[in-house]
């Protein structure tokens, strides 16, 4: 049963055009809802591992060409910190207006060690945006899931964000 399970979901994936990235440093597999998504850098900065995907341009009401954004920071931690700790840690370093706390019982995300968020901020330019923003932890190692665009595209890019935050599960 458990084969018939993971056959199906890389034949789901195959058919959506997900791709899936494994970020060893993290020891977790995420995937992005299309092919309009790609890796754009991975950085170290300071000892903290950054993937960087971007995705295409997405027109907004005003012309604008927005480029929506996913980035996941891998940090070691150490293994005496909870996610509870963590999450407080990192939200009191990042300013955002919290619309809704969720974890893997309400099915936004499987990733069972973490925390999400979905919030809303106005960038130094006065645009609005919608995060998302999960914390969790994994084997010693801190991980932030950040998925950010203004809100006027939030619409259709919410079940793209949606699916990614769904796929975060720990690698093979």
């Amino acid at each position: 049963m458990k084969l018939f399970t993971i056959l199906s979901f890389a034949w789901l994936c195959f058919l959506a055009g997900e791709t899936t990235y494994d970020l060893k440093e993290g020891g977790i597999s995420i995937d992005l809802a299309n092919d309009a998504w790609s890796l754009d850098t991975k950085q170290n900065q300071s000892g903290t591992i950054v993937y960087w995907f971007k995705r295409q341009p997405v027109e907004d009401s005003q012309g604008r060409q927005v480029i929506p954004n996913i980035a996941v920071l891998i940090e070691e931690v150490g293994d005496d910190v909870d996610v509870v700790t963590y999450t407080a840690m990192k939200r009191s370093r990042v300013a955002f207006d919290v619309q809704e706390v969720f974890t893997h019982e309400g099915g936004r995300m499987t990733f069972k060690n973490a925390i999400g968020y979905k919030g809303t901020y106005t960038d130094r330019g006065g645009l609005d945006h919608t995060v998302y923003i999960v914390h969790g932890l994994n084997e010693g190692k801190g991980l932030q899931v950040i998925c950010d665009t203004t809100t006027d595209i939030l619409d259709r890019l919410d079940d793209e964000f949606l699916l990614t935050l769904k796929s975060i599960r720990l690698s093979n």
